[in-house]
């Protein structure tokens, strides 16, 4: 005996491919003609957007041989000025005797969408307002840049100005010779390929002078800050210690990686570091420091900051 595959019982086969309780059970109401289905505008959009000016159509033509869609002006325009083919497809269009106005379609859009142009207009302002934050965003990177560009000819001006001191010279030349000042009657020469036994290191002092400032310049490199989740963000969990100790050369490509390996997050990259300045959240460029985040955007040589993270 074989039983219905598309059933999950133990039942006999009366029609292929229709259970028994489809058969025999009773019938489904129908649906009234004023049911109404929402959906939102973006499930749409491909059917209702124009694929060359990308806004919503208006007085639709459609292509006879493709049956693609676009704005009367739009497709007009494209085979005047363009090419002879179809935006979509590429398929050639001698003239626009292949087009043909398509009402019907128009008057579907009103019925799902309502008035086109006020949506037209709306979006126009949403994606006016995401430039401008975009631009400022960029405008405010480009001038970071530009400021590290300067400070790094500049530091390389003062090297090269710099005269190199005697101890700074390497400790493996074969041999140096120290003269005495003109008033003393005797010159002589020493090498430090066979340094004696009871003879004193004469750059001792100058070394622990030396350790002792790049451990001072060190302690003046560390910046604080705090590192925290945005408040917003929900896809990451929060970091056991917010509170961090660092190089203030630490950049933030390095943040992105300190909180992959912390949060066991693979794509680090997708992190984005953000700060607010005048009250806007800025999102960090990869290759600013933490030293020019306080200098350029805080302006503040002391005091703690807060960084947020999201992905």
């Amino acid at each position: 005996m074989f039983f219905n595959p598309i059933s999950k019982y133990e039942e006999e086969t009366d029609l292929e491919g229709v259970t028994l309780f489809s058969l025999h059970g009773p019938p489904r109401p129908l649906v009234s003609s004023t049911h109404i289905t929402t959906l939102p505008i973006k499930s749409v959009q491909n059917i209702t957007q124009c694929p060359v000016c990308l806004m919503s159509l208006k007085k639709t033509h459609i292509v006879m041989e493709c049956l693609h869609r676009f704005c009367g002006e739009c497709i007009e325009k494209s085979i005047r000025v363009g090419k002879k083919e179809c935006p979509s497809c590429r398929l050639h269009l001698p003239s626009r005797r292949s087009l043909r106005a398509d009402p019907n379609f128009d008057a579907l859009l009103v019925a799902m969408l309502g008035d086109v142009n006020a949506l037209d207009e709306e979006e126009a302002k949403v994606t006016e307002a995401q430039n401008r934050e975009l631009n400022f965003n960029n405008a405010l990177t480009k001038s970071q840049q530009v400021g590290i560009q300067q400070q790094n000819i500049n530091r390389k001006k003062v090297k090269i100005s710099t005269p190199r001191s005697v101890y700074n010279q390497p400790r493996n030349s074969q041999n140096y010779t120290v003269h005495r000042q003109p008033s003393q009657p005797n010159q002589y020469s020493r090498s430090t390929s066979a340094p004696t036994g009871g003879a004193k290191r004469p750059n001792t002092t100058a070394e622990s002078t030396s350790a002792k400032r790049r451990m001072e310049a060190s302690q003046k490199n560390l910046i604080s800050f705090v590192l925290r989740r945005h408040p917003k963000e929900t896809g990451v969990a929060r970091l056991d210690r917010e509170y961090i100790r660092t190089s203030s050369e630490l950049k933030i490509i390095h943040l992105k990686k300190f909180l992959g390996i912390k949060l066991g997050f693979e794509r680090f990259e997708e992190f984005q570091i953000i700060i607010m300045a005048e009250g806007k959240g800025v999102i960090l460029d990869e290759s600013l420091t933490l030293d020019n985040i306080r200098n350029s955007i805080l302006d503040s040589r002391s005091g703690e900051f807060v960084l947020h993270f999201k992905t």
